[in-house]
C-alpha cells in the first residue's frame, strides 16, 4: 500500500527541466523536401532555451519569451527522452527530437570496469559447469539471435526492457534516472536482475527462443518473492576466449550482490519487476499493437522500440568486447559461436 501510494505520487508530480539548445525537428516541406529544423515557440518562433514540464500525462513547454502552450505532440516519453539526451549532451550542440519510443535509449551506463566473473579454470570442473542439457539449450538458443551467446542474448533484451520502461514511468525516472536524481547504480543492478531472470526462465521452461518469451512467464518464474532471492546466485557461463569460460557476470556486481542486505536486493527485484510490467502494459496500450488477449513476448518490446536494436551496442552496456574479438557487428556473434564450440570440445 505505501509502495502504491508513492508510486502515484511520482505518477503526479511536476518534474521540470530546461533543453539550453535547439531542438531538431525533422520536417516535410513543399516538394517532398525532408528538413531538419529547429522546434520554435508558435507565437513567437524562438527556439531555444526550453523549459519542459511534466505533470502526470500532460508536457507543458515554456518559450524563452515566456509563453507557455501545451505541446500535444510532445508526450512525457519523449520529454524524458529529450531530458536524457540534455544530461549527456556536448553543449553547443543541437539535439535531435525523438521521434518514437526507441529513438533514444535512456538506460544509464556505468563507466567502470567491465570484467566478468572468471569461472574455474580446472577442466574437469568446467565439464562439471558444461552439463549435456544446459549446452544443447544454449546452442539452440544461440541460432535463434545471430549467434549470440544465451546470456548475451538476456543481457541485450533487458537493456530492450529499460529503455522502453524507464521514459513511460515517472516513478522509475525519478529513482533510475541521473537526470531526475535516480541512483545509476540501482538501474544497472536492475537491468542485471532483468538479464539474468530471463536466461533463468529460458533454462528452467528449456525455452526454443528467449525473445519468444513471455513477459509473464519472466515475472511469475523467476521475480515472483518466493524465487527472486536465488537470482543473485545466478552464475550463467559464457564463452569468453578458446578453451576458456567466463561466468557472465561482473566482478563488480557479484560484489554488490554480496554486500547487499536483504531489503537492497529486493529493491532491485521489485524494480526488476516494475520495469517488465511496465514495457508490458507500454506494448498493449501502444495504438499499433496487434496483441489483442495475447501474451506480450520479449520480441514485442524490440519490434517496438525498432529493428535497429539488434545490434552489438546492446551488449556493450555489460560486457566489454576483447580485443582479440572483431567489434564491427556481426562478425562478433559468429566468432563467439564458433570458439563456444571448439570450447566445448576442448573441455569434453
Amino acid at each position: 500500500m505505501i509502495l502504491d501510494q508513492k508510486r502515484h505520487m511520482a505518477e503526479t508530480a511536476e518534474q521540470s527541466f530546461v533543453c539550453p539548445d535547439d531542438l531538431l525537428v525533422e520536417r516535410w516541406l513543399p516538394g517532398f523536401k525532408r528538413l531538419s529544423l529547429p522546434l520554435d515557440c508558435e507565437r513567437c518562433g524562438a527556439t531555444s532555451p526550453y523549459t519542459f514540464r511534466i505533470a502526470g500525462a500532460e508536457v507543458n513547454v515554456l518559450c524563452p519569451r515566456g509563453h507557455r502552450y501545451t505541446a500535444d505532440v510532445i508526450q512525457p516519453p519523449a520529454a524524458r527522452q529529450i531530458q536524457h539526451l540534455v544530461h549527456t549532451r556536448r553543449p553547443g550542440r543541437p539535439l535531435p527530437f525523438p521521434s518514437g519510443p526507441g529513438a533514444v535509449c535512456t538506460m544509464p551506463v556505468l563507466r567502470e570496469r567491465r570484467a566478468l566473473l572468471p569461472a574455474p579454470t580446472k577442466t574437469g570442473r568446467q565439464r562439471d559447469l558444461l552439463d549435456e542439457a544446459g549446452w544443447r539449450w544454449s546452442r539452440r538458443i544461440e541460432r535463434d539471435f545471430g549467434d549470440w551467446p544465451a546470456s548475451l542474448q538476456a543481457y541485450a533484451l533487458a537493456r530492450h526492457v529499460m529503455a522502453l520502461a524507464l521514459p513511460h514511468s515517472a516513478d522509475l525516472w525519478q529513482r533510475l534516472h541521473p537526470a531526475a536524481g535516480g541512483n545509476t547504480i540501482d538501474a544497472h543492478m536492475t537491468a542485471v536482475v532483468i538479464g539474468l531472470a530471463i536466461d533463468e526462465t529460458g533454462r528452467h521452461t528449456n525455452a526454443s527462443s528467449l525473445r519468444r518469451m513471455a513477459i509473464q512467464d519472466v515475472l511469475d518464474l523467476a521475480l515472483a518473492p518466493d524465487v527472486a532471492p536465488a537470482l543473485r546466485d545466478a552464475r550463467p557461463l559464457t564463452p569468453y576466449h578458446p578453451g576458456r569460460f567466463m561466468y557472465a557476470v561482473r566482478r563488480l556486481d557479484v560484489a554488490r550482490f554480496e554486500a547487499a542486505d536483504p531489503d537492497r536486493y529486493d529493491s532491485w527485484c521489485r524494480l526488476a519487476a516494475q520495469a517488465l510490467g511496465c514495457a508490458q502494459e507500454t506494448v498493449l496500450n501502444d495504438p499499433t499493437t496487434t496483441l489483442f488477449g495475447q501474451a506480450v513476448r520479449l520480441a514485442d518490446i524490440s519490434e517496438l522500440l525498432g529493428r535497429h536494436w539488434q545490434h552489438v551496442e546492446c551488449l556493450q552496456w555489460h560486457h566489454t568486447i576483447d580485443s582479440a574479438f572483431n567489434s564491427h557487428g556481426q562478425r562478433v556473434h559468429f566468432a563467439l559461436a564458433r570458439w563456444w564450440d571448439w570450447s566445448v570440445r576442448r573441455v569434453r
